[in-house]
């Protein structure tokens, strides 16, 4: 029997992520969330290569530039690959102009 989503990724978090408790975009300690790069809801995807850590204010704006690329689309390894790319190419004063 397949576990639960939350009993699964609260694993996977422990397993993956102990060690890792910075964001991958600023390098903050501080309000670190896992993200789901794909959105589970349409992959299922609790991977390693399907997720990374975030603070809370580049979860959001990750999650708006998401919702916005994967608009219609079904290729999501194409839209992962992209997504990674953004992620990597965000900078601290990149977010404040976005957030304007």
């Amino acid at each position: 029997e397949r576990p639960s989503y939350r009993g699964d990724f609260e694993h996977i978090k422990t397993l993956y992520f102990k060690e890792t408790k910075k964001c991958a975009v600023c390098g903050t300690h501080q309000k670190i969330h896992i993200h789901h790069i794909i959105p589970y809801k349409l992959t299922q995807d609790n991977s390693l290569d399907n997720l990374i850590p975030l603070c809370a204010r580049h979860h959001r704006i990750i999650e708006c530039k998401t919702v916005k690329m994967l608009d219609g689309r079904k290729d999501y390894e194409n839209a992962k690959r992209e997504l990674k790319t953004m992620i990597g190419e965000i900078s601290v004063g990149s977010y404040q102009s976005e957030v304007v």
